[in-house]
């Protein structure tokens, strides 16, 4: 059993591509960083499309902390709070009538 893990962990089902990106890195992207041009040049779209998903999970979280509860000092001097998340429920009801 230890012989045939030992030969199915040896075989190599695809090619490495390290060595194209470590030969091309520099002719075709004209960066000596590899990994930075692996990320900017050869893949350039899905790390885009990774940097929009992430802008708009960031949106989506400071849109979640502005809606929060909010605590302000009335005329009279006493706390109170605003619930800013039922103020925009309500907008929503009224502008759905």
């Amino acid at each position: 059993m230890a012989v045939l893990v030992l030969s199915a962990v040896g075989i190599t089902i695809f090619p490495k591509i390290s060595g194209y990106f470590l030969e091309n890195a520099y002719i075709l992207a004209h960066g000596r960083d590899v990994v930075n041009v692996i990320l900017v040049d050869f893949r350039g779209i899905d790390t885009l499309g990774e940097i929009t998903v992430l802008a708009i999970a960031a949106i989506g979280a400071f849109a979640l902390l502005k809606l929060r509860k909010e605590t302000q000092i009335n005329e009279e001097g006493k706390l109170e709070e605003k619930d800013r998340c039922e103020e925009y429920q309500n907008s929503l009801k009224e502008d759905m009538r």
